[in-house]
């Protein structure tokens, strides 16, 4: 959709229903780290039901557990994290309608994004309103970029327009998104690219099935979208067919299974039935020939898939989750995920007045091409689809690209006067065989390092009211190493401004 178009559809939009608004965002979207800690220790100590990997995650999952929630045996850490969500909860339930202006700058453009993440150039001002009526919910942001990696400096992001029916949330826009257990990355959607314009349907609840024979699956949720990549790479105005869902049979267990599929574009089939072959794992001739060899077959488009499952507990009192992730491209056996990724983590708190939540995690995309070991630079990469599984020249996946093997270490806490913190040190490799399949193209191959690279930082973040706003302060501390040129030290800060009302 064009800018232009979506703008005005918006904009009459807001103007229509500015004055007859019930209340702002259905959801919960992938920006707010804080939060997203407060959801998940009530959903470990069982008070949510729903699954909750899945963002935006929607406030009717989990309002009617807030609503109910029996906090009078629960220990104050949980009654204080219940009380924030159901009071942001009715705040935005009671609010007519939203405003918000964000002002941001950085000596330089992000490197690294985690959820919670929203800063990704040097420069930034927004502007948006939103609100609810009835059945229909827009949101109209306006933004200003300085010096972006990729796309216009201004643009229309976290814009969309939505309509409930029935138990069904249909969408059309851009909103950032975050698939799956991972704190610090997500190997099939994250918040590391600009939001990606789309057409999508949602469930709006998460209630079970009534019929005994899927009820065992308990709360469950499904999300599918179609979005558009940009003009400006190797296939022009390819698609990208995402789905995913989650079922959440007991409270100590989350499943979910996700897929994205690149298809379309200039001069690639684009019909309908080119969709259903696609989707259906259908081949054809790398060769382009109308029969060939069936070593010589591939799928039809450029396929991620793969299954992530959180596993909560209780050691010594304490609530400890197990989680991880695993993402094939391509397929053996018509549906089973070859070349995979994974991502591992175990995540808590440490048990003070204010609890701080920590997590350790690993994630790893150094994957080799087919059966030869040594093969790698393949990852988020295709041999039609050059540009890879990249929205304006950043992974949708993880923030690190291909070839990377990174550890890291989060910690995050918050006070009851408004004040936060959180801390990453990450370790690791980037490109760790120090290839590329575009060493010389900065817009094709890996986009976060083109050699390799042995990579420690630290990122602080601290967060405080300052004029009715919320101002965040923030630094990254790096050191590199490389084989052939000289270690680098680094020192970026960041600070951003975000007034609601």
């Amino acid at each position: 959709m064009h800018t232009s178009k979506l703008s005005l559809c918006l904009f009459l939009f807001m103007i229509t229903f500015a004055s007859r608004v019930v209340y702002a965002s259905p959801w919960i979207d992938a920006s707010d780290l804080h939060t997203r800690v407060d959801i998940q220790n009530l959903a470990n100590a069982g008070v949510i039901k729903a699954p909750v990997t899945t963002f935006p995650l929607m406030w009717s999952a989990i309002s009617n557990d807030l609503e109910k929630a029996n906090t009078a045996n629960l220990p104050v850490h949980l009654v204080n994290a219940h009380q924030r969500l159901i009071n942001k909860y009715r705040q935005i339930k009671n609010n007519k309608n939203q405003q918000k202006f964000k002002l941001s700058f950085g000596s330089d453009q992000k490197r690294f994004n985690s959820f919670g993440a929203s800063q990704h150039e040097k420069g930034h001002v927004s502007a948006s309103v939103e609100g609810m009526y009835g059945n229909w919910f827009g949101q109209l942001t306006t933004q200003y970029r300085k010096d972006p990696i990729g796309g216009e400096s201004k643009n229309l992001d976290n814009s969309q327009i939505a309509y409930l029916a029935g138990n069904w949330m249909f969408k059309i826009g851009s909103y950032q998104q975050w698939w799956g257990p991972g704190w610090d990355s997500s190997l099939i959607l994250s918040n590391n690219a600009r939001p990606l314009p789309a057409i999508g349907i949602s469930r709006y609840n998460s209630n079970a099935f009534e019929t005994p024979w899927l009820s065992w699956i308990g709360p469950w949720t499904l999300t599918a979208q179609m979005a558009k990549l940009e003009s400006d790479r190797s296939v022009p105005n390819a698609l990208l067919w995402s789905t995913r869902s989650t079922i959440r049979p007991f409270t100590e267990l989350e499943i979910g299974l996700s897929w994205s599929m690149q298809w379309a574009g200039d001069g690639q089939p684009s019909s309908i039935k080119d969709f259903l072959k696609s989707v259906s794992g259908q081949e054809t001739c790398v060769n382009g020939a109308s029969s060939c060899d069936p070593s010589l077959n591939t799928k039809l488009g450029n396929h991620l898939a793969g299954i992530d499952i959180r596993w909560s507990t209780n050691i010594t009192g304490v609530p400890v989750a197990l989680y991880g992730q695993t993402i094939g491209e391509d397929a053996v056996d018509y549906i089973k995920p070859a070349d995979k990724a994974y991502l591992f983590g175990i995540d808590g708190f440490i048990p003070l007045k204010n609890p701080i939540h920590i997590f350790a995690e690993y994630t790893e995309t150094q994957v080799a091409c087919g059966t030869n070991a040594q093969a790698l630079n393949c990852y988020y990469e295709h041999t039609t689809y050059k540009t890879g599984y990249r929205y304006q020249r950043r992974a949708l996946g993880t923030t690190f690209d291909n070839d990377a093997k990174i550890w890291t270490l989060g910690l995050s806490q918050q006070h009851d006067n408004g004040h936060k913190w959180s801390a990453k040190l990450r370790l690791g490799e980037l490109n760790s065989d120090n290839l590329d399949v575009a060493p010389e193209t900065p817009v094709l191959g890996n986009q976060v390092s083109k050699v390799a690279e042995k990579i420690s930082q630290l990122e602080l973040t601290y967060s405080f009211p300052v004029f009715k706003g919320l101002l965040s302060l923030s630094s990254d501390i790096s050191r590199s190493r490389f084989i052939e040129k000289e270690s680098k030290n680094n020192i970026d800060i960041f600070a951003s401004w975000e007034y609601r009302y």
